[in-house]
């Protein structure tokens, strides 16, 4: 139960985010991959690129060549629950994370 409301959390709190452009960019970022878009995007995903770099299936799955969408927390979101999150594992958190990607294309327009 602790797991689904910070997922729950989490899930509010990056929504809008993904509505917003994110520091003014609005060029497609198509040849890049998703772990690499996290990296050029520090300033705003720091917290879930450190923790993405810990699991090598979580980023086999998303430098692979399907499409995903990731629906990625901001630092700001991570900061709303930093006591929560100390109360689970590393592991326990990539398994959350997992929950945020999904198979496919879906653009923020779509949501």
């Amino acid at each position: 139960m602790k797991v689904l409301s910070i997922l729950w959390l989490l899930c509010i709190s990056v929504i809008p985010a993904a509505a917003m452009r994110l520091e003014g960019t609005t060029r497609r970022l198509s040849n890049q991959n998703i772990v690499e878009v996290l990296a050029s995007k520090s300033s705003w995903f720091s917290t879930l690129s450190g923790l993405v770099e810990k699991d090598n299936d979580l980023i086999a799955t998303l430098t692979s060549n399907v499409d995903h969408t990731l629906f990625a927390p901001t630092n700001m979101a991570f900061e709303k629950i930093t006591a929560r999150l100390g109360k689970l594992s590393p592991e326990q958190i990539i398994e959350v994370l997992k929950y945020h990607v999904a198979v496919g294309k879906t653009l923020s327009n779509n949501l």
